[in-house]
């Protein structure tokens, strides 16, 4: 069995950043389709998630079919945008979470300012200034990251396909209630560590740069304005080997571990305290952006190296 630390494996899907639509792309091989079968409605692995999140069972869709659907997983979260070539195109929209009403924030009684005296003069934390009460749709939330933790799992399989690209991410999404329920692990590939570990010009001064926006964008697109005041805790580290994307939380983010690495291995990522699909989007929107721009150039790098 090959494993992502140690061998390179030839690629089931890959991820990306739209930047202009705000949605993150997974693109998958077609020789998946070989070993990936239809998984229906009644499977207990589907009806646990239905009963998890409370998804209707009328107005509520689930489609398993990755092969012959016009989308997969819940409430179409994951949208086919292409089925010709190598790879199928699946298009995931981020979800609007936080949304606002037309009634007065209860919390600062509509003037948008903190009532608590030692924070005098401040935004009020709650509706963030705008003075009006929001409501918040997670069971849309918890239908996208659901919908992306099934996908990557079905695809977690010991077989290889005929794709001349490596494969440089692979990732793991929880989707349940409570505390470390929304966690985002994985591995990345030898060839996207030894890039990261060359340290060339474009990572520095253009891929970390993307990687960020991408992350606030996400993250704006989910939630809006809400945390204008925890927004500059949204951060990418990139130091050599090591990796690191942190979202708004408490210490909440992935890394890569702090073990030593040898030449040409790749590293696992983990996660730390990541509570909400809210969260794990944003670091997903992260992951995307990087590896979508990052392979970019290691792909264009290894098909001159053929050539030669």
């Amino acid at each position: 069995m090959k494993l992502m630390q140690y061998d390179r494996i030839p690629r089931k899907y890959h991820l990306r950043w739209d930047s202009n639509q705000e949605a993150i792309i997974v693109d998958v091989h077609r020789d998946c389709l070989r070993f990936v079968k239809v998984i229906s409605r009644d499977a207990p692995w589907i009806q646990n998630i239905i009963q998890t999140h409370d998804l209707d069972t009328f107005f509520d869709s689930f489609s398993g079919d990755l092969a012959g659907g016009d989308s997969f997983g819940f409430n179409h979260a994951l949208q086919k945008t292409r089925d010709s070539g190598d790879y199928l195109e699946f298009r995931v929209l981020l979800p609007h979470i936080k949304m606002p009403t037309h009634f007065t924030c209860e919390h600062c009684a509509g003037t948008g300012e903190s009532i608590d005296e030692w924070r005098e003069g401040e935004k009020c934390l709650r509706c963030d200034g705008s003075k009006i009460q929001h409501t918040y749709d997670w069971r849309a939330a918890y239908a996208v990251t659901s919908s992306l933790g099934l996908l990557f799992a079905i695809l977690d399989v010991d077989e290889d396909t005929s794709a001349k690209e490596h494969q440089h991410v692979t990732v793991s999404v929880i989707a349940r209630h409570g505390q470390h329920g929304s966690g985002v692990d994985g591995y990345f590939g030898a060839d996207f560590i030894d890039y990261v570990a060359s340290n060339p010009f474009e990572l520095k001064h253009i891929i970390v740069k993307n990687v960020l926006e991408a992350m606030i964008a996400a993250e704006t697109h989910m939630w809006g304005n809400g945390y204008t005041h925890a927004r500059g805790t949204i951060r990418v580290d990139c130091d050599s080997s090591s990796i690191g994307l942190t979202v708004p939380g408490d210490a909440c983010g992935i890394n890569t571990g702090f073990y030593s690495r040898r030449p040409g291995e790749g590293r696992e990522f983990t996660c730390h305290n990541v509570d909400s699909p809210l969260q794990s989007l944003t670091l997903l929107a992260g992951l995307a952006s990087f590896v979508g721009q990052a392979s970019f150039y290691i792909d264009n790098k290894c098909e001159k190296l053929v050539s030669v």
